[in-house]
């Protein structure tokens, strides 16, 4: 009689353990779907401003915020992040493909200043890191157009007709 105690409880161990593991499993399973789920999604566009200089503007557009990002500008010649700004590693050589930005709710955006050189690309790919509060980390590709060139008129000068 003792015996078949000790088995059943010896089974009943194994089972409660077998358990154990494979709700664990479940839930790593279950914790990597709601990741898959909640992958940031980011809108770019690019603006002149006052027809001198160029800013570059990403907003979130999922419902859940970030803890931070990190833009890269990984295809698009001639366009680069601008010196001292903020996001901008301080005394980074030019050209700067690096910028970075903390705390994006729903609907915020991040603003950096851009530079454009005398020919550039019509539009840029960019690589955002992605860090949720809760520490996830996922990385996103963002396409972004660029300014239309700026064209010069000429007005003759003297009379017209």
């Amino acid at each position: 009689m003792e015996i078949t105690a000790l088995i059943v409880s010896i089974i009943s161990l194994v089972v409660a353990i077998g358990s154990t593991v494979y709700a664990r499993q479940v839930a790593r399973i279950e914790q990597e779907r709601r990741k898959d789920e909640r992958i940031p999604t980011l809108v770019g566009e690019t603006e002149r401003v006052n027809g001198t200089w160029c800013r570059l503007r990403l907003q979130l557009t999922s419902d859940w915020p970030l803890a931070g990002i990190v833009a890269e500008i990984v295809e698009g010649d001639g366009v680069s992040f601008t010196p001292s700004q903020n996001g901008v590693e301080p005394g980074a050589q030019s050209p700067i493909t690096t910028a970075r930005w903390e705390a994006l709710g729903q609907g915020d955006s991040a603003v950096w200043r851009i530079e454009l050189a005398e020919t550039w690309s019509t539009k840029i790919r960019l690589r955002v890191g992605c860090r949720g509060e809760d520490g996830r980390e996922w990385s996103v590709s963002v396409e972004v157009k660029t300014p239309n060139r700026l064209t010069r008129i000429s007005v003759p000068r003297g009379r017209l007709w």
